[in-house]
């Protein structure tokens, strides 16, 4: 089955984020080039940080995911985007002088989100950083102390997406909630989550989530707090959506909004304890 092992952040300054990501969550830096870019993982997700180089660059923030099918898997996935109007597309025509290493087609479901489709991580180009020298980092000190173990997707139909994913690259549905539908590769879930009012973000790629260790949690909060990035509960502001998958919110150096939780929650606990939280929210009768 496809999984995603992938994704991918336009920022000003990769090299800041990328130590954010080390220093706070234990990633490590695997590459860089010299057009500022650096890559990074956590032993498994790998993350590429995306320098915006001009005025045409996408902004800021969370852009694609990817995904990763055997060889022998490639046209079986490709020929099952057909009904769905869907063609893959070379990323390099845009962007003829990037790295790719874990790109080798470019895809928009039929939403409209972007993701990459790849047979196997590319050797980078290079193994020195942007200054030459040999490569490492503050950010490479250690074992991943959080995984990055969710996405999160607005749709105005998550249904319709959730079958495009499921049809095509064989993911399954773990959940469905007040317009929401879950997947999952089996090991990284996608929530794929419906604009519920017109204050609800855009359609696209929202966030995505850490699984952090439980003996880490203190330290990991501590140093969010030390920095002025505290996270917050999103239950306080909005107490009546389901969110098997979060304890609390937080925010990157460059205000990417992540997710952060010590395990995934059953959905039916999550739905009764959510039922609890609108009771008690209820006025008095």
């Amino acid at each position: 089955m496809a999984k995603i092992r992938h994704i991918a952040i336009f920022s000003e300054n990769p090299t800041n984020l990328a130590k954010f990501y080390g220093d706070i969550y234990g990633m490590r830096v695997t590459g860089t080039d010299e057009l500022g870019n650096v890559w990074a993982t956590d032993g498994y997700m790998d993350v590429a940080l995306l320098r915006r180089r001009n005025a045409d660059s996408p902004k800021g923030g969370i852009h694609h995911w990817g995904f990763t099918v055997a060889p022998a898997e490639r046209d079986g996935v490709i020929a099952r985007m057909k009904p769905y109007g869907v063609e893959p597309f070379s990323p390099y025509v845009t962007a003829p002088d990037a790295h790719r290493p874990y790109a080798e087609d470019a895809v928009k479901d039929p939403d409209g989100n972007r993701f990459d489709l790849s047979t196997g991580m590319r050797d980078m180009r290079q193994s020195v950083d942007t200054a030459g020298r040999p490569l490492s980092s503050d950010a490479d000190h250690g074992d991943a102390r959080a995984l990055i173990k969710h996405i999160a997707i607005f749709s105005e139909n998550p249904a319709r997406l959730a079958k495009f994913y499921t049809d095509v690259f064989g993911l399954a549905v773990t959940g469905e909630s007040q317009g929401d539908v879950w997947v999952t590769d089996g090991y990284v879930d996608m929530a794929l989550l419906s604009r519920k009012n017109a204050r609800s973000p855009k359609v696209g790629i929202h966030h995505w989530g850490f699984t952090i260790a439980a003996d880490a949690k203190a330290d990991i909060y501590g140093r969010l707090r030390a920095m002025g990035l505290p996270p917050s509960d999103p239950r306080v502001e909005d107490p009546t959506i389901d969110r098997p998958y979060v304890e609390d919110k937080g925010h990157d150096i460059d205000g990417n909004r992540f997710d952060l939780t010590t395990s995934k929650r059953d959905m039916d606990v999550e739905k009764a304890r959510t039922r609890e939280r609108l009771s008690q929210m209820a006025p008095a009768k």
